[in-house]
């Protein structure tokens, strides 16, 4: 599968990662895509957090802990990723926007990860490839059609916009 991401990312200048949060080998996994990646290209490397996380390991909210976006396998990973130079940035909601999210519709937040992301996009240098990592959901290109309770507790059908979707890229 190695070769196959190298392949793609011939034609491709952000390389999503969709991961079930949670999973003990994510950060294995995402540090053998990324070593294979710089083999060939210059990779920036974008996580579903918070900027302060990536400033701070140490000040991740428990949220992170809870919904395993963030573990002390991830911890390792980001220490290991400094004391190699990579170039990391959190694209997530920051802790002032936590409680906006509450009032807003479903797709809110891809909206303003999709905006974190776009701004990297735009510094990107010609040779420069962004490798993102990020829940499954999130990384689709298409609207999606999901069943979600609304603000009363209700279940129902949205019309769901992906960060993907919101990317300023011509292919994921």
């Amino acid at each position: 599968i190695l070769n196959q991401i190298i392949e793609l990312a011939k034609n491709h200048k952000v390389i999503a990662i969709g991961e079930m949060h949670g999973v003990k080998e994510n950060p294995e996994v995402i540090h053998e895509i990324y070593t294979t990646l710089r083999d060939k290209y210059s990779v920036i490397l974008g996580f579903e957090y918070p900027q302060s996380l990536i400033d701070n390991p140490n000040s991740a909210d428990q949220v992170l802990y809870q919904d395993g976006r963030f573990s002390p396998f991830h911890n390792d990973l980001l220490e290991k990723l400094r004391q190699d130079g990579v170039k990391t940035f959190g694209f997530d909601l920051t802790n002032n926007q936590l409680e906006t999210q509450k009032t807003e519709s479903i797709d809110w937040r891809d909206k303003i990860m999709a905006e974190n992301i776009n701004k990297q996009i735009d510094k990107l240098n010609p040779d420069e490839k962004i490798l993102l990592v990020t829940g499954d959901m999130h990384y689709q290109t298409k609207t999606q059609s999901i069943m979600h309770p609304d603000k009363d507790g209700v279940v129902k059908q949205f019309e769901y916009l992906p960060m993907g979707a919101q990317l300023k890229t011509n292919s994921i």
